[in-house]
C-alpha cells in the first residue's frame, strides 16, 4: 500500500450519504459527538474524516463505532455556520480516501486512526475510453434532469483527472449509501469507471422509461388532473428520498409575502424561491439561495420608527446627556423643527469632527434618543475592502451583505440614526477604495436607490439620518467631504472638564465600582487638581480612566477596611495615582535667549511647543531637528532668511554667514508639520542672534511669508485652550484670526491678553523690542564680534 503512515483525525459519521474526494458537500451536524469532533477539527488543522454509517433500518441518532464503514474520506473544513442549539451547517471538501484502522472515543468525540489511500491509476487506452464514455453519458443524463446545473456538465467534460471525473459524476447520481460506499471502497480507478458506467446506464434507462410513461398517461389526463397527479407523485418521491421541505423552506413563501417588499423586489424573490424548490437540498446552491431569501425577508423595507417632533423633550434629552455643544444641539433641533413643519423625514448627513474623547460617538446615541429613533453604529476604522460597505457578490461561499444592510437588519427599521465612526480612518487596497463606495451612501441624490452587491436590488437609504465622526478632515477625500455638513467639536476647557467630571463621569464610575455617594465623597475642589495633574487631553476619556482608578482603589480599601473616612483628599489621590504627571514646573526652567513658546494644533487638541536654538561659528547653515515635516522645514528657512535680512537692514555690516544655526523642537518622537510655527521659529532665531530672551509667558502662532507678512492659521480655539492649560498670559495671533476668538469661552478670553499682528516686524517689537534692543546691543558689543566674528 502507498502512504501507509498512520494519522489520527476527528470523525464525523453521516447517514444516507458520504463525501467523495475532489467534491464539496454541505453537512448538517447536530449530534453531540459530531459537534465535539467539529470543534476539535477547528481547533487543530481544520481536517476531519467523514465516514458513512452502515444502514440498519433502525434509529441512527446514536453513533455506534462498530456500525461505521472502514473506508471514509479525509476532508477539509471550508465554512461553518450555526451553533450547538440549532445545529451546524458545514461545507467540507473531500481530499483523499482514508482507510480506518481503529476508532476510539476521546473527549466525547470519535477519533479515527488510519492512513490515506489514494486511488490506483492505470493510464492506458481502455481507461481513456472509459473516461470519454462517462463524459458523454453524464452529459446526456444531466441534460435530461430538470434544473440541472450546466456548470457541473462543463466541469466533468473539461476535467482531465480520472478520479475527479468519477467522483463528480457519482455525486450527482441518485445512489444509495451502499452503492456510494462500493464505489468509494474500490481501489482501481478502472474498475470504478466500469461500475459508474453501469450505474449511469441504469439511471438513464429508468429516467427514459418514466418519461415514456408520463407521455402516455399525459394523453389521457386533462391539465388539472395531470398537475395534481404529478404533484402527488413528486411529494411521494421526495418523502421516500427524505427530501421534503424543511420547516424553514416551507415558511419562506409566507415570509416573502409578509416582508412588504417593493413589487420588483418581491418578483425577484419569488423567482429565486421557485429555483429553490427545484434544487436538491444537498446542493451548495440550495444553501446560497436559502440564505439570500432569508436576508431579503429580514431587511426592513417599510418598517419605520415614528419620529418625535417634541422640541422641548428633545432639547431636554440632549442637555441631560451632554454639557455644552450648543452648536450641534441647535442643528439637531433645527432638523426636528423642519421635519415637523414639512412632515418630510428625509435623513440628513452630519460630520462631527474633533479630538478623541470629546463625545462624538456618544452624541450620536443622544441624537437618536432625542429624535425617538433607533441607533446603529458602524465602525469604519481600518476598512480596506469595498465589500464591507457594498456587500459580497453571491457567487462567493460565505458571502453576506455589507455593514449598512447588516446594521439596518439589526435595528429592524429603515429610518434609524446611523453613525459611521472614524470615517477618516478608511483605507484603500487592491480590493478597492471604501471611501468611493461611501460616495453613493452619503449622497441624498443617489442613496434612495442604493444597491448592495449581495441583495442585488435597490434599497432606499434616504430616510436614514447619517452621522459620521472623524478626528481630522485632511484624510477624508474632497468628494466625500463635500457631501457632509461639517460640525467641529473642539477641546473642552478646564471649567467644562471639571463640570463634566463632577456631573456626568463620577456617578458612572461610582456605579461601576459598586460605590454610592454615601460611601465615597469627592470634593469639588479636587477635580481641578486631578484634571491639571493627571490628564493632558482635549476630551475627557483619560479623566474617566483616572476617576475609575481612584474609585476602584477606594473600593479595595473599603473591602479591606483600611480606611474609615468617606471623603478623599489630595494625599490619598497621590497614594492611588502617584505624584502628579503634569505640573506647571514642566516648563523649561533654564529660560535663556534662543528660546520661544509656540502653539500647535494636533488631532487630540492644542499643544504648547517650546522651541530651542543654538549658534556656532560656521557658514550660515541651518540644522533642524524634532522630526519636522517639509512645510515646517520651509517655514524655518523662511524665518532665518527674513531675520538675517531684517538685521542686515538695521546694520548693513551684519551677516548671518559667519554662523551655523541649530533649531530644535522637543518631543522628537512626535512628527510635526504645518506653517503655523513660522513666526515662533523666526522669533526664536532672532532672540538667539541678538541675545535677548523672549518673555516666557508670551506664546505666538502664525504663518510667516518671505516678505514678512503674518498670515492667519487654523485651530485657534484649540491653541488658546492649550495656552490656558499651560498658564500662559499673552498670545500673539495673526490679525486675520481675530474673528476666530468668538469660539473661545469668555472666561478664558478674560484671562489671556491677545495681541493681533499683520507683520513680523510687529512680532519682533512685541517679543524683543527689536530696534531698541539691537541699538543697545551693537553699541555695547565690540565691533569685530558683532560684524565679523
Amino acid at each position: 500500500m502507498q502512504n501507509e503512515i498512520e494519522k489520527s483525525f476527528p470523525l464525523i459519521a453521516v447517514q444516507n450519504t458520504l463525501v467523495f474526494p475532489s467534491t464539496s458537500l454541505f453537512l448538517v451536524i447536530g449530534r453531540k459527538m459530531s459537534v465535539k469532533a467539529l470543534d476539535a477539527a477547528q481547533n487543530n488543522s481544520g481536517h476531519i474524516v467523514v465516514a458513512a454509517q452502515i444502514p440498519t433500518g433502525k434509529d441512527l441518532s446514536e453513533i455506534d463505532p462498530a456500525k461505521i464503514y472502514s473506508m471514509g474520506t479525509l476532508c477539509e473544513l471550508r465554512n461553518v455556520h450555526g451553533h450547538e442549539k440549532t445545529g451546524f451547517q458545514v461545507l467540507v471538501s473531500g481530499r483523499v480516501r482514508f482507510k480506518i484502522n481503529r476508532i476510539l472515543e476521546k473527549n466525547n468525540y470519535l477519533q479515527v486512526t488510519g492512513f490515506e489511500l489514494p486511488d490506483e491509476f492505470e493510464d492506458d487506452a481502455e481507461t481513456r475510453a472509459l473516461s470519454n464514455s462517462i463524459k458523454i453519458f453524464a452529459k446526456q443524463l444531466l441534460e435530461f434532469k430538470p434544473g440541472a446545473d450546466q456548470n457541473i456538465s462543463d466541469l466533468i467534460a473539461e476535467s482531465t483527472k480520472y478520479d475527479e471525473i468519477v467522483y463528480h459524476c457519482a455525486s450527482y447520481l441518485k445512489l444509495d449509501v451502499i452503492q456510494m460506499q462500493e464505489l468509494l471502497s474500490e481501489l482501481s480507478i478502472k474498475k470504478k469507471m466500469k461500475k459508474l458506467l453501469d450505474l449511469i446506464g441504469r439511471e438513464r434507462e429508468v429516467f427514459l422509461l418514466e418519461k415514456d410513461i408520463r407521455e402516455k398517461v399525459g394523453k389521457r389526463l386533462n391539465s388539472a388532473q395531470r398537475e395534481g397527479l404529478l404533484r402527488e407523485q413528486l411529494q411521494a418521491i421526495k418523502e421516500e428520498l427524505g427530501e421534503t421541505k424543511s420547516p424553514k423552506q416551507a415558511d419562506l413563501s409566507d415570509k416573502i409575502k409578509n416582508a412588504q417588499m417593493p413589487p420588483e423586489v418581491e418578483k425577484i424573490a419569488m423567482q429565486e424561491f421557485e429555483r429553490l424548490n427545484s434544487i436538491h437540498f444537498t446542493s451548495p446552491e440550495f444553501q446560497v439561495i436559502e440564505n439570500y431569501l432569508d436576508w431579503l425577508c429580514s431587511v426592513p423595507w417599510t418598517n419605520a420608527t415614528q419620529e418625535t417632533f417634541d422640541l422641548k423633550h428633545s432639547e431636554s434629552i440632549l442637555d441631560q446627556q451632554h454639557y455644552g455643544l450648543a452648536k450641534i444641539k441647535r442643528r439637531i433641533l433645527e432638523h426636528i423643527a423642519v421635519a415637523k413643519l414639512t412632515q418630510n423625514q428625509k435623513g440628513s448627513i452630519l460630520c462631527l469632527v474633533g479630538p478623541p474623547g470629546v463625545g462624538k460617538t456618544s452624541l450620536g446615541r443622544s441624537i437618536a434618543e432625542a429624535m425617538g429613533k433607533k441607533f446603529v453604529r458602524v465602525s469604519l476604522g481600518g476598512i480596506r475592502d469595498t465589500s464591507d460597505i457594498r456587500g459580497h457578490r453571491r457567487t462567493y461561499i460565505g458571502s453576506m451583505p455589507g455593514r449598512i444592510i447588516q446594521g439596518l437588519k439589526r435595528v429592524g427599521v429603515n429610518n434609524p440614526v446611523m453613525l459611521f465612526d472614524e470615517i477618516d480612518k478608511l483605507g484603500s487596497s487592491f480590493m478597492g477604495d471604501p471611501s468611493s463606495a461611501m460616495l453613493e451612501v452619503l449622497d441624498p441624490e443617489q442613496n434612495h436607490n442604493f444597491v448592495d452587491h449581495f441583495l442585488d436590488v435597490p434599497f432606499d437609504l434616504s430616510q436614514v439620518f447619517f452621522i459620521t465622526t472623524a478626528n481630522r478632515l485632511d484624510t477624508i477625500p474632497e468628494p466625500l467631504r463635500d457631501r457632509m455638513e461639517i460640525i467641529e467639536l473642539s477641546s473642552y476647557t478646564m471649567t467644562e472638564k471639571i463640570f463634566i467630571g463632577e456631573r456626568f463621569i463620577l456617578p458612572v464610575v461610582l456605579k461601576d465600582a459598586g460605590l454610592t455617594p454615601e460611601d465615597f465623597n469627592f470634593p469639588s475642589e479636587l477635580f481641578g487638581f486631578v484634571v491639571e495633574g493627571y490628564t493632558r487631553e482635549a476630551g475627557v476619556r483619560e479623566l474617566k480612566r483616572v476617576l475609575s482608578s481612584i474609585c476602584r482603589a477606594w473600593a479595595y480599601d473599603k473591602i479591606n477596611e483600611t480606611t474609615q473616612s468617606t471623603t478623599i483628599d489630595k494625599k490619598q489621590i497621590e497614594i492611588y495615582l502617584g505624584p502628579p504627571k503634569f505640573m506647571k514646573s514642566q516648563r523649561l526652567l533654564n529660560w535663556v535667549p534662543g528660546l520661544a513658546t509656540g502653539l500647535a494644533w494636533t488631532p487630540v487638541g492644542g499643544d504648547v511647543l517650546y522651541l530651542e536654538s543654538l549658534k556656532a561659528s560656521g557658514t550660515g547653515k541651518l540644522k533642524l531637528t524634532g522630526q519636522l515635516g517639509d512645510v515646517m522645514k520651509e517655514s524655518a528657512e523662511i524665518g532665518l532668511s527674513y531675520i538675517c535680512s531684517r538685521l542686515s537692514h538695521l546694520n548693513p555690516d551684519f551677516t548671518c554667514q559667519k554662523y551655523d544655526f541649530h533649531l530644535h523642537i522637543p518631543a522628537g518622537a512626535i512628527p510635526k508639520d504645518g506653517p503655523s510655527a513660522g513666526v515662533t521659529m523666526a522669533t526664536c532665531l532672532a532672540s538667539l542672534i541678538i541675545e535677548k530672551a523672549v518673555d516666557q509667558d508670551l506664546a505666538m502662532t502664525g504663518e510667516l511669508t518671505l516678505s514678512g507678512s503674518v498670515l492667519p492659521v487654523g485651530g485657534i480655539k484649540e491653541k488658546v485652550l492649550a495656552a490656558h492649560r499651560a498658564k500662559l498670559k499673552r498670545i500673539i495671533i495673526p490679525k486675520g484670526n481675530l474673528k476666530d476668538l468668538y469660539e473661545v469661552p469668555e472666561e478664558i478670553r478674560k484671562e489671556i491678553e491677545f495681541i493681533s499682528v499683520e507683520s513680523m516686524d510687529e512680532v519682533l517689537e512685541i517679543a524683543l523690542k527689536l530696534t531698541q534692543t539691537i541699538t543697545a546691543y551693537w553699541s555695547n558689543a565690540p565691533q569685530a564680534e558683532v560684524l565679523t566674528s
